[in-house]
C-alpha cells in the first residue's frame, strides 16, 4: 500500500477512535471535531496538493463505509467525516466566492418575503459549490423557526437551548415533524447577506449549511433574530 494511502487510513482510524469517545448530543460535537481535525490536516499539505489530498481522503472514507462489518456507530462517524471532507473541498476547489445579485423580490407565485428567498439562494449556491443537494423549504418547519425567532426576541435571549432545557430537536418533534437528523443556526442581524457571512465563517454553522445529508430547511426572522432549521426527514 502506498505510503500516502497508508497515512490516510491511519488518520481515519485515529479520528474515528477519538471521535467515538466524545459525548453524543443533538448538536453532535463529533462534527465540529472532525471538521477541525481534517482542516488541520489539509492546512499541513502544500496548497497545490490539498485538492488531491481531500479527494483521496474522500475515497478512503467511502471504502470504509462500504465494509459490511462496520458498526452502526462507526458508520455514523464516517458519514460525519464525509461531511467534513466535503466542507473543506468546497473551500479548496470551488471558485473564489463572489457575490452575485440575489433575487430582490419574490416571484409572483411565491408568498415568501425577499429576506427568506435571499438566504435560501445564498445557502443553496454554496451547497452547489460543495456538491451537496439543494435544500427544499418545508412548511412543517415554518412554525418551529418563526415561533422560536419571536420567542427569542420577546425573552431577549440568544441561545439554542430554552431555559426549560428544550432544544431544536424538541421543538421540531413537538411540531409533528419526524426526522433522522436536525440542526439549527442562529444569527443576530436583519440583513440576510450579513447573516450568511456570519454563519459561513463559523465552522460549526457552515457544517450545518453544507451538510449533504440534510434535505429540508426553513429560515425565519423576527426583528434582528434569524433562525435556520435544517432536517433530514424520517423514512
Amino acid at each position: 500500500m502506498p505510503k500516502r494511502r497508508l497515512f490516510l487510513w491511519c488518520i481515519l482510524l485515529v479520528s474515528i477512535t477519538v471521535a467515538s469517545t466524545l459525548h453524543s448530543s443533538p448538536t453532535d460535537p463529533n462534527q465540529a471535531f472532525l471538521i477541525t481535525t481534517i482542516g488541520n490536516l489539509v492546512a499541513s499539505q502544500p496548497p497545490d496538493q490539498r485538492q488531491s489530498y481531500l479527494l483521496t481522503l474522500r475515497q478512503a472514507i467511502k471504502q470504509m463505509q462500504s465494509r459490511p462489518s462496520i458498526s452502526p456507530a462507526r458508520r455514523r462517524l464516517l458519514a460525519l467525516m464525509l461531511v467534513a471532507t466535503h466542507h473543506h473541498l468546497a473551500l479548496t476547489t470551488s471558485p473564489p466566492w463572489t457575490w452575485q445579485t440575489p433575487p430582490i423580490s419574490p416571484p409572483p407565485e411565491s408568498p415568501l418575503p425577499p429576506h427568506i428567498l435571499t438566504m435560501m439562494w445564498l445557502v443553496n449556491e454554496r451547497r452547489r459549490a460543495a456538491w451537496a443537494p439543494t435544500l427544499v423549504l418545508n412548511p412543517l418547519l415554518t412554525s418551529v423557526a418563526q415561533s422560536y425567532a419571536e420567542t427569542l426576541v420577546t425573552a431577549q435571549i440568544f441561545s439554542h437551548t430554552w431555559p426549560d432545557g428544550k432544544k431544536v430537536t424538541d421543538r421540531v418533534r413537538d411540531a409533528g415533524y419526524r426526522f433522522q437528523r436536525v440542526a439549527e443556526n442562529l444569527a443576530n442581524t436583519r440583513d440576510p447577506e450579513e447573516a450568511f457571512d456570519l454563519l459561513r465563517n463559523s465552522p460549526w454553522h457552515r457544517a450545518n449549511m453544507l451538510n449533504p445529508s440534510m434535505t429540508h430547511r426553513w429560515v425565519a426572522r423576527h426583528d434582528t433574530i434569524r433562525v435556520q432549521v435544517f432536517a433530514l426527514p424520517a423514512h
